[in-house]
């Protein structure tokens, strides 16, 4: 099955740069907060991105991150 054509807004083009992930796992949801540490202080950041998929979606991820070289 060939994966949907998603558009991404040009608002997200650029994306959000990260140095930090966090995830969170419930039995029906998995939430991955993608954080910036500041490099002087990495007691310290701020969340540039949050994601929370269906179970089924970051075992759909695992795969596509496993065939990656």
């Amino acid at each position: 099955m060939e994966p949907p054509e998603l558009a991404v807004p040009p608002h997200l083009a650029g994306g959000a740069f990260a140095n930090h992930v966090h995830v969170f796992v419930d039995p029906e949801y998995v939430t991955l907060d993608f954080g910036r540490l500041n490099p002087r202080d990495l007691e310290r950041g701020v969340i540039v991105a949050r994601l929370s998929l269906p179970t089924s979606g970051i075992l759909q991820f695992r795969k596509q991150l496993e065939g990656v070289k």
